[in-house]
């Protein structure tokens, strides 16, 4: 299932000779699956990802607070409780759930 992704917030992406950055927001998917939600370049429109970096996500009504990590080498967004470090339960609802994104790559 390809990764929900807005691109409506933000100016769509900026460029260099070598590199493209992207910006948008980033939803939790309505089921995780333990080991990551996957994320591929062409969901952030890049060819490949050299840096994917996230701003903390929020639950609405802002209940808990969740640092995302991205695998590059599984090219899965890792969620994690931030008061604890702990990865998300497998199954949990995470669509309530968003954070803004910025994604360097080609």
């Amino acid at each position: 299932m390809a990764a929900n992704v807005d691109f409506t917030q933000f100016r769509g992406e900026d460029g260099s000779n070598t590199k493209r950055r992207m910006q948008g927001i980033y939803t939790g998917p309505a089921a995780y699956v333990t080991g990551g939600d996957p994320l591929l370049p062409g969901d952030v429109k890049l060819g490949s990802i050299d840096l994917l970096d996230f701003t903390t996500a929020n639950d609405s009504p802002f209940t808990t607070a969740y640092a995302l990590v991205y695998d590059y080498v599984n090219q899965k967004v890792i969620w994690l409780v931030q008061t604890t470090g702990v990865q998300v339960g497998n199954g949990t609802v995470l669509s309530a759930a968003s954070a803004r994104f910025e994604a360097i790559g080609r």
